[in-house]
Parts: structure tokens; C-alpha cells; sequence
């Protein structure tokens, strides 16, 4: 009899045994379900975050490289195109002996306005500029409004002097290749080495 319970017993021990175990194993095939479950949720998780600051970085990179053309395209637009006028508006007076010498103070007056403008520290445009190119177009600035500019209320005055050195700048625009009957190149980096030229042209840099 105590035979008999003896075994019982040891059938429902090692039964319950038999259940943990398998209930382990169980917990032990779910376990492993889960974390492969997570980890191919972590790898589309990387993957997708990858690929949006990718997409974000690109996105970045575009906004930066259109303002930058933007605001190089406004000295390239409101300084060098009327250099170029200006250049042919001296030629224009040096052979009909300045007889209308108001046609270049116009043409100064422009040039100096979006000068001002643009190298403001403030403005769109001025963002774009280096140290040596801000500097060279103040230099260059400085030296327009030596010339005779239309005040607000008065009309500018020319003399010897002035006509000279008007003659002198004519010069300089035609040594940097700033001049009337040629092709000028878009470019941000050919308009600066022709402002460099320009300002050694003139003895003023």
C-alpha cells in the first residue's frame, strides 16, 4: 500500500515536472518570438529614421544652395549687368566730348543705391558675401560716390576733375572685362576676380 503511494506520488511529481518543463519551454519559444519580433521592428525603425534625415538633409542642402544662388544672383543682376551699362555710358560721353555727363551720374546713382543695399548687414543679399568680398565692395562703393551722384534735391555737378577720373573708372571697367560688346559670364567667382581687378585697376584696394 505505502508502494502504491510512494509511486503515486512520484507520477504526480515528475507529471508537475513535466509540465514546467514544457511550460518553460513554452515561455522560452515566446520569448524568442518577441525579441525577433522586436529586433525586425527595430531594423524598420533605424531604417525609416535613416531615411528620414536623409530626406531631410537633402531637403536642407537644396534651401541652402537656392538662397545662396538667390543672393548671389542679386549683385550678379544689380551690380555687375549695370557696371557694364556704366562702361558704355562713359565710352558714349568720352566721344561726344561729355556733353551729357547727367547720363553717368544716373547710371552711378543705381549702382551705388543697390550697393548700399546689398551691403547692408541686415539684407538678404549681404548673407552670402565673405570678409573680402564685402570688403572689396565697400571699396568699390566708396569710390562711385566720389563721383557726381544726383542728390535728392539737386542734380549733380561735374568738372575737370570729375570727368577724369570718370575716364579713369571707363579704363578700369574695360581691364576687368567690364565693358559693352562682350560676353559676361554668370558666375559668382569670375564677377569677384573681375571686382578684384577692377579695385587694382583703380588704385583704390
Amino acid at each position: 500500500m505505502f508502494d502504491i503511494i510512494v509511486q503515486r506520488t512520484e507520477y504526480t511529481i515528475g507529471q508537475e515536472f513535466s509540465d514546467d518543463r514544457k511550460e518553460q519551454e513554452d515561455d522560452g519559444i515566446l520569448v524568442k518570438k518577441l525579441v525577433k519580433s522586436n529586433g525586425v521592428h527595430h531594423k524598420f525603425f533605424v531604417h525609416g529614421l535613416g531615411t528620414i534625415i536623409v530626406i531631410l538633409g537633402a531637403m536642407l542642402a537644396i534651401i541652402l544652395y537656392s538662397n545662396q544662388w538667390h543672393q548671389q544672383q542679386y549683385f550678379l543682376d544689380k551690380v555687375q549687368g549695370p557696371l557694364v551699362e556704366l562702361q558704355g555710358i562713359i565710352e558714349h560721353q568720352e566721344r561726344n566730348e561729355w556733353s551729357e555727363p547727367q547720363l553717368v551720374s544716373n547710371q552711378l546713382h543705381v549702382i551705388v543705391a543697390f550697393l548700399e543695399y546689398g551691403l547692408q548687414n541686415h539684407t538678404f543679399p549681404s548673407k552670402t558675401l565673405s570678409r573680402s568680398e564685402y570688403e572689396h565692395l565697400q571699396v568699390l562703393a566708396s569710390f562711385m560716390r566720389s563721383l557726381p551722384n544726383h542728390e535728392i534735391y539737386s542734380s549733380a555737378t561735374w568738372d575737370e576733375s570729375s570727368i577724369q577720373r570718370a575716364e579713369q573708372l571707363n579704363a578700369a571697367l574695360k581691364a576687368s572685362n567690364l565693358k559693352m560688346r562682350t560676353t559676361i559670364n554668370v558666375d559668382w567667382d569670375a564677377f569677384n576676380e573681375k571686382i578684384n581687378v577692377l579695385i587694382k585697376a583703380l588704385e583704390i584696394g
